[in-house]
């Protein structure tokens, strides 16, 4: 049976056959075309769409650091006391202080101290004593604290004697340390726990600028803030020595004093 011949086009010469193949040859291609095209520009949109987020993100981190709660030590107040107007010794009190732009919330601290004739042995500063954790409290940007320095494990506030000093200066101890840490959270991220420790040598007290001050030095350990605190979370707490000059609890009725003028400091610099 002879198949019937197929229509051909007039105007182009072409077999209907032909047309159609022609047609989809180039459909085919365009289509190809177009899905090259708009994969393109779904790869290109991710790119900039993760580009974008991670410029987003490093924006935000930055922003973040320079607006969350920062609490470091901003001083060591010494403050001479006396009692019926006579001097008997030296409060000591840490003044926390939060540098950042917003607040640092639910805040706890500590102080501890030792008198010692001898270098106290590596990890000294993370030992506690028994003292009493301090808060929490709320502190706000750019705010002071200006409360808890060292108390007895029952929490009595306690002083320095000036017979430590005394004993310190006549070489019995060669040196009286202070150390202690801040715990708290800031707003972006609450859950998670910052730390800031603080550690210093202290050899004498003397006056400047008509302000009591301790002659006192950094620490080699117990400096810290943040992540870098981390290593003195795994350290375990060494056995400290027992020749110990203790600060003694404040008595009632006992009052701050004005820093005695033209004081000699003891010593100029630290015993070698």
């Amino acid at each position: 049976m002879t198949q019937a011949p197929e229509h051909r086009d007039p105007n182009t010469g072409r077999y209907q056959a032909d047309v159609y193949q022609h047609k989809t040859r180039r459909d085919r291609a365009l289509e190809i075309a177009i899905f090259i095209a708009v994969v393109g520009t779904l790869v290109a949109t991710g790119l900039a769409a993760r580009f974008t987020y991670g410029q987003w993100d490093v924006a935000y981190d930055t922003e973040k650091r320079s607006l969350r709660a920062f609490i470091s030590l901003n001083d060591i107040q010494i403050i001479p006391t006396q009692l019926n107007g006579v001097p008997i010794g030296y409060m000591v009190i840490p003044r926390w202080g939060n540098v950042g732009s917003t607040s640092a919330n639910r805040m706890t601290f500590l102080v501890n101290f030792w008198f010692s004739h001898d270098d106290l042995p590596s990890g000294y500063s993370t030992v506690d004593g028994g003292r009493p954790v301090e808060g929490p409290a709320d502190v706000a940007p750019k705010e002071i604290l200006n409360v808890g320095g060292i108390r007895d494990v029952n929490g009595q506030p306690l002083y320095y004697p000036q017979a430590c000093l005394t004993d310190q200066q006549q070489n019995k101890f060669r040196f009286s340390y202070i150390w202690g840490w801040a715990k708290y959270h800031d707003i972006f991220e609450p859950d998670k726990l910052r730390v800031t420790r603080f550690c210093r040598r202290l050899y004498g007290t003397y006056v400047l600028h008509n302000d009591a001050v301790f002659n006192q030095y950094l620490c080699g350990e117990g400096n810290c803030q943040d992540d870098e605190c981390d290593k003195y979370a795994h350290i375990t707490p060494p056995q400290l020595p027992s020749d110990l000059c203790s600060p003694i609890a404040i008595p009632i009725g006992a009052q701050s004093a004005r820093p005695i003028e033209n004081a000699t400091p003891w010593p100029p610099v630290p015993p070698k």
